[in-house]
């Protein structure tokens, strides 16, 4: 069953099109996205005005993949909008485990708010459910992660791992 569930995961991973588009004017800073939970296959995506809406949701590309047709990078580096807050989440799935036909896979969908400073150089290194936000200055804390979402079915593309939905 193990098997099966990775070799869907990685045949999915294959056909997703990265279609984040980066500003072409305006002030800009560039953001770093690495992943530090060691995980394979993490989709990085840049989310809309309605952070918990898939349909927002702009996917820049995966990280250490080992899809057949996904070239293997260990970061991302962006382009984005300067000086207005930006949202950025690395879905994390962990182990697979089974109880007799249940399957059961430990979930989580950190999403990174901060607003960047034209110019500026920022990193993002997600761990399972959290990530670090560095500066070209030095700095690094913790980065804010938004509250506002829940788990939920993946509505749209589900290939995409987007898995929020707004809290009721």
């Amino acid at each position: 069953m193990r098997t099966l569930v990775l070799a869907a995961c990685l045949a999915g991973c294959a056909d997703l099109k990265p279609d984040y588009v980066a500003p072409a004017s305006g002030p800009i800073a560039t953001v770093e996205i690495a992943d530090s939970a060691g995980v394979t296959n993490r989709r990085v995506l840049v989310h809309g005005a309605d952070i918990c809406s898939a349909e927002q949701a702009r996917l820049v590309g995966i990280v250490k993949s080992k899809a057949i047709g996904v070239d293997y990078v260990e970061t991302h580096v962006i382009a984005v909008e300067a000086n207005k807050p930006i949202a950025i989440s690395m879905p994390w799935s962990g182990d697979v485990t089974t109880a007799g036909t249940t399957v059961k896979i430990s979930y989580c969908q950190p999403v990174a708010v901060f607003t960047p400073a034209a110019g500026r150089n920022y990193r993002l290194d997600f761990a399972s459910c959290s990530a670090i936000l560095s500066d070209d200055r030095g700095g690094s804390r913790p980065a804010q992660i938004y509250q506002g979402c829940e788990q939920g079915l993946p509505e749209g593309d589900p290939s995409r791992m987007f898995f929020l939905k707004p809290k009721k």
